[in-house]
């Protein structure tokens, strides 16, 4: 019990100096390997990182960006918690910054430009381009937010669409496509119909794929 009272204070940082510093170190990196890397407040960084460089390798770009596992791993959690104490103190870290740190310029320029992080409609809408918790990569907005596109945007210089979730003015998806030209061909014209009668005040027009969207 001495022990463990012991440790819950050390890792919250307030008997580090009465410790062996090699000993509280590795008991530091012990325990946040076991939290791995929930410990972080963007805990899904190293996720996405992961899901691009798997994009990169899809879609033929060649690049010698590391994959985080096993040494590599290790290495990037002995940086991270360099200088640090305490889980507490880790916690104010961000892991994104950290696995950017690990990556020259050109390598960030890259990743920056095949698989950004955000995505601007020609609208001129930003979207946050979500890689994690879907199959493929997507992005969410209003159905008219997409007018006046013809192409789907689309990840790799070009070579892979996102998915696209088009959404009612209830911010649900009425329709899911990687294939926006046909669809503003084809179902759209359903689609508007079922939600021209339910939003009248709402832009429903016929040529969708030309439409400009008036300046409020």
């Amino acid at each position: 019990r001495c022990f463990q009272t012991f440790y819950g204070r050390l890792l919250m940082g307030e008997v580090w100096e009465a410790a062996e510093a090699e000993d509280a170190q590795d008991l530091f990196l012990a325990e946040v390997k076991k939290k791995w890397p929930a410990c972080f407040e963007d805990a899904e960084a190293l996720e996405v990182y992961h899901r691009k460089l798997l994009l990169l390798d899809k879609t033929g770009i060649e690049h010698n960006m590391p994959r985080f596992e096993g040494e590599m791993l290790d290495l990037l959690i002995d940086h991270l918690c360099l200088g640090t104490r305490s889980l507490r103190e880790l916690a104010k870290k961000s892991l994104g910054q950290g696995i950017k740190e690990q990556l020259d310029h050109q390598d960030l320029d890259l990743l920056n430009r095949a698989c950004p992080d955000t995505m601007t409609l020609l609208a001129g809408r930003k979207l946050k381009v979500q890689y994690v918790g879907e199959e493929e990569p997507w992005v969410a907005s209003l159905i008219q937010d997409f007018f006046g596109q013809s192409q789907t945007p689309a990840l790799c210089y070009g070579r892979y669409p996102l998915v696209l979730k088009l959404l009612a003015p209830s911010q649900r998806p009425t329709q899911i496509t990687r294939d926006l030209k046909n669809f503003w061909l084809g179902s759209y014209h359903e689609v508007k119909k079922e939600l021209k009668r339910r939003y009248p005040k709402r832009a429903w027009p016929d040529d969708p794929e030309t439409f400009v969207m008036p300046k409020r």
